[in-house]
């Protein structure tokens, strides 16, 4: 038989006794969220700033302890000492204003400093972020690119003094753990941008932290959308808009934007423990799969392969309505699509919608509800724009339209206004002609827009500095 069920297995990790627990990440890692939204309003501003997940990435790295903490005091005492200024007021008041930031954390002033960011928070979720990043995107000459970063010092003597005093972490060993690797093309296009960041080290130090959350967004938000596909073609794209205009309620990206994306990551713990449950069956493959892999296998299984499967697909089945006594599934209907006349996939779908039911029918939708509302409350404060009755649409600050312009652009020393777009689709985002209007306008208006005329094709978009990006 090439299906089994480990069902041993299963039960160690998802059953207490009789009753069967939503632990994912055992069989399958899709996302590093916890089911659990007491700490989210906590950590608001750690998902926002994003520095401190940016360090900690660094660390995983250079495989340094994550746990060690950062004591502002002592550190501005140290420094005042070596200056051979021992409690000097005015030199701590000059430390305090050039060291740090407003919220008490250290300048990015050189690529040195991230291994020592730390987020507000001490979180154990803001560190698994930082795993996930590393783990989807990073392989070891880029984790081997970003120690190369920390090797030199920096020219400016006082910086020179403050990297002196710092504490540095302990050595750690960071072991990553696997996920779920979904867009490898998502991926090249991370290690094109990371290199253009890593060519120029000014811009590297300004936006690191900023390209790790736009990367961390796309892959959540793509393979959210993807998983709610369930055995279906390619998600719809989403639009952007910028957030210094006004939309009506017609334009693309508020149909096509937060709208749709909010619908669907709703379901997103339901498809988390779908796939853990048929991940315990071994026979797919060698690494785990989601419903893409599955169904590639699925279409390809002669006869007895597929009753075989079917089978194990029944157990699961029948050991989850066990796992749940406390819901009456008497009242449970079943909607499968008429869309899906395979009848394994079906079966995949029926789990699905069993979960969906129980969550619906018990008190376990908190759960369900914690568990997506770390990516919703992530996009929401990063990437929205609330646009009155209109709601929330999925939108763009300059400071990302340049980071992405610059990116776009490259190495070279200009591009057509056309590759532009194209670049930006390439990462992920869409604009409507209104949107690109606007920034068009913007570009002209700081001076990176050179018309050889009003033509679109005879538009360029000119190379910048850090300073403005």
């Amino acid at each position: 038989m090439r299906f089994r069920l480990n069902k041993d297995l299963l039960v160690k990790n998802m059953f207490n006794g009789d009753k069967l627990s939503h632990s994912p990440g055992n069989s399958i890692r899709l996302f590093p969220f916890v089911a659990n939204r007491k700490d989210i309003k906590l950590v608001t501003d750690d998902l926002k700033d994003f520095r401190g997940i940016a360090g900690a990435c660094f660390r995983e790295c250079l495989q340094l302890n994550q746990s060690n903490i950062f004591d502002k005091t002592t550190f501005i005492n140290d420094v005042c000492e070596k200056a051979n200024a021992k409690d000097n007021p005015d030199l701590k008041e000059l430390i305090e204003k050039m060291a740090f930031n407003e919220k008490g954390q250290l300048v990015l002033f050189d690529t040195q400093i991230y291994p020592y960011v730390r987020n507000g928070n001490v979180n154990k979720t803001l560190n698994d972020i930082a795993k996930f990043i590393i783990a989807i995107y990073f392989d070891e000459d880029d984790r081997a690119s970003l120690k190369k970063l920390t090797d030199s010092d920096p020219e400016n003597l006082f910086y020179k003094l403050i990297l002196s005093c710092i504490k540095k972490p302990e050595p750690g060993i960071n072991n990553l753990e696997p996920y779920y690797q979904a867009s490898s093309d998502l991926r090249k296009q991370f290690k094109n941008d990371l290199h253009t960041l890593i060519s120029d080290k000014d811009l590297f130090v300004d936006q690191f932290h900023q390209l790790i959350k736009f990367y961390f967004f796309k892959y959540t938000s793509e393979l959210a959308l993807r998983l709610n596909m369930f055995f279906g073609e390619e998600p719809a794209p989403l639009y952007f808009s910028v957030k210094w205009e006004k939309l009506q309620g017609a334009r693309a990206s508020l149909k096509f934007g937060w709208d749709l994306f909010e619908a669907n990551i709703s379901p997103l713990f339901s498809h988390v423990i779908v796939l853990e449950l048929i991940n315990y069956i071994d026979g797919f493959a060698e690494q785990p799969v989601a419903y893409r892999e599955i169904k590639e296998i699925v279409l390809h299984l002669d006869a007895q392969e597929q009753d075989n499967l079917m089978v194990c697909i029944d157990e699961v089945i029948e050991l989850y309505r066990f796992g749940k006594q406390d819901v009456n599934w008497d009242n449970f209907r079943e909607t499968i699509p008429s869309a899906e006349q395979n009848p394994i996939l079906a079966k995949i779908r029926l789990l699905y919608q069993m979960i969906e039911y129980q969550f619906e029918e018990s008190s376990r939708g908190r759960a369900k509800l914690a568990y997506q509302e770390w990516l919703w409350e992530f996009t929401k404060i990063n990437f929205t724009k609330p646009r009155g009755k209109w709601g929330n649409s999925l939108a763009l600050g300059q400071e990302y339209v340049l980071l992405l312009t610059r990116l776009c652009v490259g190495s070279n020393e200009k591009i057509r206004l056309k590759d532009l777009w194209a670049g930006f689709q390439a990462r992920g985002v869409l604009l409507d002609s209104i949107s690109r209007d606007h920034i068009i306008q913007y570009f002209d208006k700081i001076n990176l827009l050179e018309k050889k005329s009003d033509s679109g094709d005879a538009q360029y978009i000119r190379k910048f500095s850090q300073t403005l990006a």
